[in-house]
């Protein structure tokens, strides 16, 4: 499936000033995920392993 569009895709991250709430990350229109902080931490160290990168 390719996007409907050529602009590159970058997200909107939205945090609040309270670390125990959810950020939302969004792809407008295609994909919105919400996140507690501890989630989003174990995702970024996963997609770093996917890319060779290591912890």
């Amino acid at each position: 499936m390719t996007r409907p569009t050529s602009r590159r895709a970058t997200p909107r991250v939205r945090r609040t000033g309270n670390p125990k709430a959810p950020i939302t990350v969004s792809y407008w229109p295609w994909l919105s995920v919400e996140l507690t902080a501890d989630e989003a931490r174990r995702l970024a160290l996963d997609i770093a392993d996917l890319l060779g990168g290591g912890r």
